[in-house]
């Protein structure tokens, strides 16, 4: 049986302005084209998926308000990388560099999100925790870390918030040009774009079979 998600007024309504935003974005070249189609190709598959009634995550089906939460939390996760400065000679942490927080402050900054779920989602998608945690040993500075991912700052634990662990199943299976694919392909992607030295490589090898555990979590019929 497929259904329509019941998205409220308000839901709808932000859903949109960040569409628009994105768009504004991608046409004044702030986002590449292909971050683009990652990001509104992610919302998609997932909002394909998200209308059949069979989305269960530790046997608990979701709810409409967390379905809608789950398209927002994509629609805001890459934002951050409109920030990035990829030229710029890195030889500390810095945080404009890093598209998380990017995205988390984004979020926040335009008034558009409240929801500690979503933006605790934005800022720790996909690994972010421990990419950030290998950043700051490498240039011994847990500043930033300290700032954003510290355990005493009273953060819920990840593992309770479904937000956080359906995002990082959609980016898990979108890759960089926007296709769906699979797990394996997804992590071979990301391996193949970076040099074995760097931390999002480091990161990802770490994590494999946390994502693994992830996906099998949750269950979406295709």
């Amino acid at each position: 049986m497929v259904m329509k998600i019941k998205i409220n007024k308000v839901d709808k309504e932000l859903i949109i302005k960040i569409i628009m935003k994105l768009k504004k974005l991608y046409r004044i070249k702030k986002l590449t084209k292909d971050r683009y189609k990652h990001i509104i190709n992610m919302y998609m598959y997932a909002r394909k998926l998200l209308f059949k009634n069979n989305n269960v995550i530790n046997n608990k089906l979701l709810s409409e308000k967390e379905k809608a939460k789950i398209l927002i939390s994509i629609l805001y996760h890459d934002i951050g990388y409109t920030k990035v400065n990829k030229n710029i000679k890195i030889n500390k942490i810095i945080e404009n560099n890093i598209h998380q927080i990017n995205s988390y402050k984004e979020a926040i900054k335009d008034n558009f999100i409240e929801d500690k779920d979503i933006l605790e989602a934005i800022l720790n998608h996909t690994g972010a925790k421990n990419e950030i945690y290998l950043l700051s040993q490498k240039y011994n500075d847990f500043t930033i870390y300290n700032k954003y991912y510290s355990e005493n700052k009273n953060r819920r634990k990840l593992e309770k918030n479904k937000i956080y662990k359906y995002l990082t199943y959609f980016d898990l299976h979108i890759n960089s040009k926007g296709e769906i694919v699979t797990l394996k392909e997804r992590l071979n992607e990301i391996k193949e774009r970076y040099d074995k030295k760097t931390t999002v490589y480091k990161n990802i090898k770490m994590l494999e079979k946390y994502f693994e555990k992830i996906v099998k979590e949750i269950k979406l019929k295709k």
